[in-house]
């Protein structure tokens, strides 16, 4: 989302996405005997945490440094297939920041439909 909590909390869809992929996470935790709450998900993201707070792998995608992806999102997606945990939301984030896990990709030209003889 690239952005700091509080505009995401602000947010209806925003937030549902956020406490969805937490449930997961608490999800993936108790089949593995964590024995963690509903309430868990929520009190991860709680009020009382600053509204201009970002993640780490937010300031990561800034710099274009490697992300911390493999820990988080990838690292749940593998959890819970191990128990059999369906992790759609966490998967599709490490899917969607496949291509900068390594950090920002090299510069490459882009070019037009035109130049390749579309019209």
């Amino acid at each position: 989302m690239r952005s700091a909590l509080g505009p995401i909390r602000e947010n209806r869809q925003t937030w549902a996405f956020l406490l969805d992929v937490m449930r997961e996470v608490v999800a993936v935790g108790n089949a593995h005997g964590a024995e963690l709450s509903a309430k868990n998900a929520e009190l991860a993201l709680v009020n009382d945490v600053a509204p201009d707070m970002t993640s780490s792998m937010h300031h990561e995608l800034q710099r274009g440094t490697p992300l911390e992806i493999r820990w988080f999102s990838e690292g749940i997606v593998h959890l819970g297939n191990v128990v059999g945990v369906a992790t759609l939301l966490n998967r599709a984030i490490a899917d969607v920041l496949a291509l900068r896990e390594a950090g920002a990709p090299a510069a490459y030209e882009t070019r037009s439909m035109e130049s390749y003889g579309a019209t």
